[in-house]
C-alpha cells in the first residue's frame, strides 16, 4: 500500500490519515486528475474536466497492472496540456465534513490511447482509456541489446526501462549479483525483443519480483518478498464500529491448479542439471496445505528453466515462484467504501466471523490475503470493489522438502 504520511500528505499525522481512510466520520470524496508533460513535469490541474463515470482499476495477474478509464471534455486542450505527448495523474480527495481536514492520494501516472471523438455538438466528453508506464516497456527495441558480464542485472533492467521511457525515475535495489556472461538479444524483426523482455529476463535471473509503477509513476526494482511472512498493511474488521466492509462478501474455493512440487534448472547448461548445484527441487508434502501431496493424494508438477546466474539466484527465484503459487485457492471478493491507500500486492488482515472454513487454513474467522485485484471509481460515491486471495501461513513451509536427485 501507499505509506500513510507519503508525498500530499507529508504534513498530516498518521493518526488522521487513518481516520479519513477509516472512520465513522461524515467524509466527503472528491477526485481529479493533473495533466503532466512529456518529461513528467505538471502542466495543469485538469480535474474540472473530468467528469463521472470514470475508474482506476488494478490486476496483479496482467502485465500492465493498472490502467485506468477516464472521461474527459474536449476543450481540456484549452489547458495548455496534450494527451498526445503527455501523461495524465489521478488522484482523490477524502474530506472530513465537519474538520474539512483533507488528504490527497496520488493515483499512478498513465499513457492514454487515441480516443474515439464525437462529431457532435463541442465541446464533448471523450472517453480515454489509459495503461501505467510499464505499457511503454512492450515497445520494440528496434536492434539487438547487449548487457555485459559483470554487471547487476537489477542496475541493467533499471538502465533499459531509462532508455525505454527517457526522464522516467527508476528506484533499484542493487542486488549484489553479477552476470558472468554476456546477454544478446539478437535483432529479429519477425519476434522483435521488447524492453520489458530485456527487463523480465534480468529480474527473473536473479529472483527479484516483477517490476511495477508505484503511485508518483516510479518504476520499482526490488527484491522478491514473501507476502507470507511480511508485516500487515491494512486491517479489514467487519466486527469493528467503524468498518467499512459491505456485508455482501463472497468466497470461492479452487484447489485444481495449484501445484505441490516443483523444479527450478539453470538455463544454458552444457550437462545433464545436478541437485543442489544447477536445479534446485521442491515438494509440499505439509497436511496444513490443503493443496499438498498428503492432502491432495497425487502430484502436480511445476518446472522451469530460469536464467540464474548462481544457484544461491536460481533457489531465490525459486522461492518466489513457490510463495506465489503456494496458496490454498480461497478467493475473497468484497467492496469497501472507496480506499486510495490501495496499491500493489497489498497484505491485508481481514477478520470476519463468516469465513470459518472446514479447510486446514484456520478454525477461526481470520485470514492473511493479498489483494490480487481492486476498482476504484472516481465519483465519490461508488463503492471499491476488491479480489483478495488467501495466503498459506508460512508454518507450512515446514513441509516443504528439498528432494535429492
Amino acid at each position: 500500500m501507499q505509506p500513510l504520511r507519503d508525498g500530499p500528505r507529508r504534513s498530516l499525522s498518521e493518526s488522521v490519515v487513518r481516520h479519513l481512510l477509516q472512520s465513522d466520520s461524515a467524509i466527503q470524496i472528491e477526485y481529479g486528475a493533473m495533466g503532466l508533460d512529456g518529461d513528467f513535469a505538471e502542466v495543469s490541474d485538469i480535474s474540472d474536466y473530468v467528469s463521472s463515470g470514470s475508474s482506476i482499476t488494478y490486476d496483479a495477474t496482467a502485465t500492465i497492472h493498472r490502467t485506468c478509464s477516464l472521461n474527459i471534455d474536449s476543450d481540456v486542450t484549452t489547458t495548455g496540456w496534450s494527451y498526445l505527448s503527455g501523461f495524465v495523474r489521478p488522484y482523490m480527495r477524502i474530506i472530513d465534513v465537519e474538520t474539512q481536514v483533507f488528504a490527497d492520494f496520488h493515483l499512478g501516472v498513465y499513457t492514454l490511447t487515441s480516443p474515439s471523438h464525437s462529431l457532435g455538438p463541442q465541446p464533448g466528453l471523450v472517453q480515454f482509456q489509459g495503461y501505467d508506464l510499464k505499457y511503454l516497456l512492450r515497445q520494440p527495441i528496434g536492434d539487438s541489446y547487449e548487457v555485459l558480464a559483470g554487471v547487476d542485472p537489477a542496475q541493467a533492467a533499471a538502465d533499459a526501462i531509462g532508455v525505454a521511457i527517457p526522464g522516467v525515475t527508476v528506484l533499484v535495489t542493487p542486488s549484489g549479483s553479477t552476470l558472468p556472461y554476456q546477454l544478446t538479444w539478437p535483432f529479429n524483426p519477425a519476434q522483435p525483443t521488447t524492453y520489458l523482455n530485456v527487463v523480465e529476463t534480468l529480474l527473473a535471473g536473479i529472483g527479484y519480483r516483477e517490476v511495477w509503477v508505484d503511485w508518483d509513476g516510479n518504476f520499482r526494482i526490488e527484491p522478491f518478498i514473501d507476502l507470507q511472512n511480511s508485516d500487515f498493511e491494512w486491517r479489514f474488521d467487519k466486527l469493528d464500529s467503524d468498518n467499512i466492509v459491505s456485508d455482501d462478501a463472497t468466497r470461492d474455493i479452487d484447489l485444481y491448479d495449484v501445484p505441490n512440487w516443483w523444479r527450478f534448472v539453470m538455463a544454458n547448461l552444457s550437462a545433464s542439471p545436478v541437485e543442489g548445484t544447477t536445479m534446485f527441487t521442491w515438494e509440499d508434502s505439509s497436511p496444513l496445505n490443503p493443496g499438498s501431496t498428503a492432502n491432495r493424494g497425487r502430484t502436480i508438477r511445476h518446472i522451469e528453466e530460469v536464467p540464474a546466474p548462481t544457484y544461491d539466484d536460481l533457489v531465490t527465484y525459486g522461492q518466489r515462484v513457490i510463495a506465489a503459487s503456494l496458496t490454498p485457492g480461497e478467493i475473497f471478493t468484497v467492496k469497501t467504501q472507496p480506499f486510495p491507500l490501495a496499491w500493489h500486492l497489498d497484505v491485508i488482515h481481514y477478520v470476519d466471523p463468516n469465513i470459518a472454513t472446514e479447510l486446514p487454513l484456520s478454525a477461526t474467522g481470520e485470514r492473511r490475503v493479498v489483494a490480487t485485484g481492486w476498482r476504484l471509481p472516481l465519483d465519490g460515491q461508488t463503492d471499491m470493489e476488491w479480489t483478495w486471495q488467501t495466503i498459506t501461513d508460512q508454518s507450512a513451509a515446514l513441509g516443504l522438502t528439498i528432494i535429492e536427485a
